[in-house]
């Protein structure tokens, strides 16, 4: 009988409660974080079959493909870039 006491005590599911919704807020900022940058792009380097100048990045959110010089991927987002007319 003092197991369940001992389980059932009010202090111990206060901070229980506590935790969770420490965790839920944490959780929920992280997602309006994420929801007001736009969910930018998250570049991916691409195998590439021989050493260039230029190095190829693939967006994992929208699939675009970008180059970039140095080690550093593109800083924004190409998917809204089109062909120059002629």
């Amino acid at each position: 009988m003092d197991k369940i006491a001992e389980i059932a005590d009010p202090a111990l599911l206060a901070g229980a409660a506590g935790a969770s919704a420490f965790a839920l807020t944490l959780l929920g900022g992280w997602l309006c974080l994420r929801a007001l940058r736009g969910g930018g792009c998250r570049w991916r380097r691409a195998p590439r079959p021989t050493e260039t100048t230029l190095r190829r990045w693939v967006c994992a959110e929208c699939g675009v493909d970008a180059f970039a010089t140095g080690r550093r991927p593109p800083r924004e987002c190409k998917r809204s870039l089109r062909p120059a007319p002629l």
